[in-house]
């Protein structure tokens, strides 16, 4: 069984702007009462007994009953728990996930545009991907490089309200995705809009993060850019928006030190034009040709200034450039 606030749990004193009219939230209201009338009807058939017996058995009256079948009465929770225990069904309420909620975060839009405009062209890039089944949910974008077999789910936070609600979603989702295509590699990508709390988050959860997102930020927009490049595995990427435009960073913001490389690692190629919490310096972001082995550092043994090289996601093994 599932169930849905009716209209009249809604304040009246509500804004007129709702995404749904009163009329629409009683079409819906009655659409469910029916709904749930016709499987409580249908469980009591299979079940070969009386409204009566249930009535006794689940302490509503049958009257009750027999106009919750009929789709006319308003059930409680409670009488739904009663009757579906007494029928032996138990009573789940969750949402389901729609064509997106009606109410977005309006950073978001800004954001995903700069990543798609970022990306090398042998990657395909499709927006807001759906994901059913045993885990149920919507991908911001998902990434792919058909030549590579590499796939990657990219979760875009314009805040980190819930950290660890965030991973765990995010996981998921993930997960589901690669089931998907098990011939490819998968990665997992994070995109975070620079903030002082979402910085101030990056560098207190730091090593949280880093277990799941371990690749260095340079790194994973190098690949994007050029997809000739290793892939470098999952990481957090960085987005400013200022006046409705957003700017994918080439490297972490300024103080923030997950993400970077750490000391001691020999540079490589490098790349104009980098950007920072600040804007666009014609500094270098320095991006390794080739992967090097060895463990992530552990937290707080990177220092900012530095970028962290050869890090790889347990899902994607990197691949080495040609001669």
């Amino acid at each position: 069984m599932k169930w849905q606030i009716s209209a009249q749990s809604f304040n009246p004193g509500m804004p007129t702007s709702m995404v749904l009219g009163p009329r629409a939230i009683a079409a819906a209201t009655r659409d469910l009462r029916r709904a749930l009338g016709t499987q409580i009807r249908q469980l009591r058939l299979d079940a070969g007994v009386t409204q009566t017996a249930v009535g006794r058995a689940s302490g509503v009256d049958r009257s009750h009953l027999s106009r919750l079948e009929a789709g006319i009465a308003n059930p409680s929770l409670e009488a739904l728990i009663a009757v579906g225990a007494a029928l032996g069904s138990d009573l789940s309420v969750r949402f389901y996930p729609g064509s997106g909620p009606r109410l977005h975060d309006r950073f978001q839009a800004p954001i995903v545009e700069a990543l798609i405009r970022l990306l090398d062209r042998a990657f395909i890039a499709r927006p807001e991907v759906a994901i059913n089944g045993r885990i149920r949910g919507v991908i911001d974008l998902v990434i792919r490089d058909p030549g590579h077999g590499i796939v990657v789910a990219c979760e875009v936070q314009s805040e980190l309200r819930r950290l660890e609600e965030t991973l765990r979603r995010a996981g998921e989702k993930a997960d589901a995705l690669f089931e998907r295509s098990p011939g490819d590699r998968g990665a997992r990508l994070l995109v975070l809009r620079s903030t002082r709390d979402t910085r101030a988050l990056a560098n207190q959860f730091q090593a949280t993060l880093e277990a799941a997102y371990p690749a260095p930020t340079t790194d994973v927009v190098g690949a994007l850019r050029d997809s000739a490049r290793p892939w470098p595995g999952s990481g957090v990427l960085w987005a400013r928006v200022e006046r409705g435009t957003a700017t994918i960073l080439d490297a972490p913001p300024r103080g923030v030190r997950l993400g970077r490389v750490a000391s001691g690692r020999p540079e490589g190629r490098s790349v104009a034009g980098t950007h920072d919490s600040e804007g666009v310096t014609p500094g270098r972001a320095h991006v390794r040709a080739s992967p090097l082995p060895g463990p992530l550092p552990a937290a707080g043994s990177v220092r900012e200034g530095h970028d962290l090289v050869g890090v790889s996601d347990s899902r994607v093994q990197p691949r080495s450039l040609p001669p």
